[in-house]
């Protein structure tokens, strides 16, 4: 993993507010975000990376991450506008799907 206290780490802040997963904020190169991490669970849609939580011995709150997989460009938001939750080629093909009205 190389360097223990890297540019990629979260502080756990509590559970989330179904007690299924964590609250987090992340610094990953000089930014702060905030977020929720989740188990992986099968047959469930992930949204977002995978990642590896790595509890730091001296702060266990704080843990290292590794990206074990990256977002689908699809799914990262640019901030502007509601949600992306149909592809591009989904919505292309709109009418061979569900036939024209």
């Amino acid at each position: 993993m190389g360097d223990s206290h890297g540019k990629d780490v979260a502080l756990v802040t509590g559970p989330t507010e179904d007690a299924k997963g964590a609250r987090i904020v992340r610094l990953k190169d000089d930014q702060l975000s905030f977020g929720e991490v989740r188990a992986l669970e099968e047959g469930k849609p992930i949204n977002g990376e995978v990642l590896k939580l790595t509890p730091r011995k001296e702060h266990p709150n704080v843990c290292d991450i590794d990206v074990v997989m990256e977002a689908p460009k699809h799914v990262l938001r640019d901030g502007k506008g509601p949600a992306k939750v149909a592809s591009e080629s989904y919505r292309a093909n709109w009418d061979k799907v569900f036939g024209a009205n």
